[in-house]
Order: structure tokens, then sequence, then C-alpha cells
């Protein structure tokens, strides 16, 4: 079986489609169309995304991570505007601090070039110090449900298993956005924590009923598959069905190989 687009992006990233057009990202922020009649790709001319990237790689305890940048793209259409939304990391040279985003930019609905600037409309809390940055376990996946985004943010390994972090069981504490699906208003950056207890979800879906599916990276042959509903706590790290990478067992599971709780 062969590939009909290949290698326009080498380095990860995102993809959205709008109107028999494909929007590719790699995860530095380089954006390219690719048009589904001809095929050809071109790069877009958009503004430098917000992530301070070069600054992570050179200054950042974590530089050399893979997993930093944009993690997932959103087209959405109003009756005036057409917005791409991107959920990235965001480096705090200051703090040399990571916390996660979702900015947006308005496009032009016909070139899907730019109409302005990128503008974050929401930001975490900054990920407690610890000894790597567990980018792998960030989630990042971005929908739209009733002019709401709706952004899954994963633990970051902050589990007491994986690495040394201030914080243990961050996705069990309610006073930050990690380990959680969350709502947020893009106008006024306002959010709602929808579940917590979440590990890794890598996989977010609106059915046709109006459901909310959430594939969830658990660790090994603990992966799930979730239905968000508002208040939900999925256990995690206290329950799974998994086990330890290093070990046949989880480390905080009084019982093994359940999910009760």
């Amino acid at each position: 079986v062969g590939y009909k687009y290949q290698n326009i992006v080498k380095s990860g990233g995102a993809i959205e489609h709008y109107n028999k057009k494909i929007i590719v990202s790699d995860k530095f922020g380089s954006f390219f169309k690719l048009s589904l009649e001809d095929g050809v790709p071109s790069k877009l001319s958009y503004p430098k995304v917000p992530t301070n990237h070069d600054e992570f790689v050179t200054f950042g305890d974590y530089g050399s991570h893979p997993h930093f940048g944009i993690k997932d793209l959103l087209l959405h259409e109003d009756e005036k505007d057409l917005w791409l939304y991107i959920s990235h990391h965001s480096y705090s040279k200051q703090n040399n601090r990571v916390a996660f985003s979702i900015s947006r930019i308005s496009l032009n609905k016909k070139s899907l070039e730019s109409n302005g600037i990128w503008k974050t409309i929401f930001t975490t809390k900054f990920l407690p110090k610890s000894e790597i940055f567990g980018g792998l376990g960030s989630g990042g996946r971005i929908i739209e449900e009733e002019g709401k985004i709706i952004l899954t943010v994963g633990d970051y390994n902050h589990d007491s298993m994986l690495i040394t972090s201030d914080e243990r069981a961050i996705a069990q504490n309610e006073t930050n956005e990690y380990g959680s699906v969350i709502s947020i208003d893009p106008e006024n950056g306002n959010h709602e924590i929808l579940s917590i207890g979440n590990r890794n979800p890598q996989g977010l879906v609106k059915t046709n009923s109006g459901r909310i599916f959430s594939t969830e990276h658990g660790p090994r042959g603990g992966d799930e598959l979730n239905i968000i509903i508002p208040g939900s706590n999925f256990g995690w790290p206290y329950v799974s069905t998994g086990m330890d990478y290093e070990h046949y067992s989880l480390g905080n599971e009084d019982i093994q190989g359940r999910h009760d709780g």
C-alpha cells in the first residue's frame, strides 16, 4: 500500500481539514496547506506560535526533549470567521517551567492564510518541578462542543512511578488542570474541569448523539475508552487494569488489575 502524500513535515505535528483542503503543522510551528484537488502542498505564512521553543531548547533543563510543541489543530467556522485553534506547550524562561496552552488565529476562508496574530486563550498552571519533562504524557487533543473547546491534558508522568516530581498523583489534584479533560470558553478563557484521574488522553471525539469519548493511554495493559461525563474521576494513578513498565504490578494500587473505586 502506498501513500499519496509523504514527507510534508518530518518532525511530528498535527492535521486538520477544511473545504477540500488540509492544514498540516509540524511540532515547531511551521504550517502547510494541501489541496485535495491538485495534491500540491504549500507553506503558510503564519506568525510565530507562542511556545517559546527557541528558549526551551537553549535554556531549559529539559531542552533536548522531543515531545515539546504543537499537539493538535482544530478549525472552527462561525458566521463571520474561520478560527484555527492549536494546543501546545508554552515555556517560561523566567520560571524555567512548562505549561500547556490553547491559542487561536483568524484565517482567510479562501486562502487559509492568517488574518492577524495568535491569541492565547487558555494556559494551565505550570507543571511541578521534576527531573525530566514528561511531554510524552501530555494529552493535548481538542474538539469543539456547543461553542466550547474541549481539551485533554495528561499527567506528564507525575504519578510517583516514572519520574521524581515535587507532586505525586497530580491527576487527583483538582487545583490544577493536569490529568483531566477541560471545557474552555474561547471568548473569555473561563474553564471547567469535566473529569480528573486521566493519565494520557490521546483521543477525543464527539458522536452524533452528543456523547464525548476519550481514548486513554494507560500503563502497560491499561489502555481505556472512556465516556467523558462532568464530575467523572477515572481513578489514575490509584486504579488501573495496567501495570508499571518495570514491574508486574502498579505501585499505587492496593488491588492489582482492577478498576474499582
